[in-house]
């Protein structure tokens, strides 16, 4: 496999805008294992990345300058323990919080095509 790159001399990264929008999850990416450090200490842990498709609603400015729905991601850590980020988010996005039971056994798949309201920030 080969991956070539060229330089670019300008981006067009429109970010999404600020603000509360209607988003649509449409992949969730395995990254593998990665080295993260945390108080001092390093450790290896599963990565994935959730990707959602921003509703236009007829909102040009939700619309990249090709014309295609802006898309905005997140990483997390592959975890369901209740500190989690992705459990805290799940969690709201659920309106509950998960039993011990369907946190033994939560498909991520299962949030593939689902709609949930996305807060954007930019830091």
């Amino acid at each position: 496999m080969s991956l070539t790159l060229t330089a670019t001399q300008e981006s067009n990264f429109k970010p999404v805008p600020v603000g509360t929008h209607h988003g649509t999850v449409i992949r969730i990416i395995d990254l593998g294992t990665q080295k993260t450090e945390f108080q001092n200490e390093i450790k290896m842990q599963p990565k994935i990345l959730i990707q959602w498709e921003i509703h236009t609603d007829g909102d040009t400015e939700l619309l990249t300058e090709d014309g295609k729905p802006m898309i905005v991601s997140k990483r997390y850590t592959a975890s369901m323990h209740s500190k989690s980020q992705l459990a805290n988010d799940l969690k709201s996005w659920r309106g509950r919080d998960f039993t011990e039971e369907e946190k033994s056994a939560f498909n991520l798949a299962n949030i593939l095509g689902k709609t949930c309201l996305l807060s954007i920030v930019h830091e």
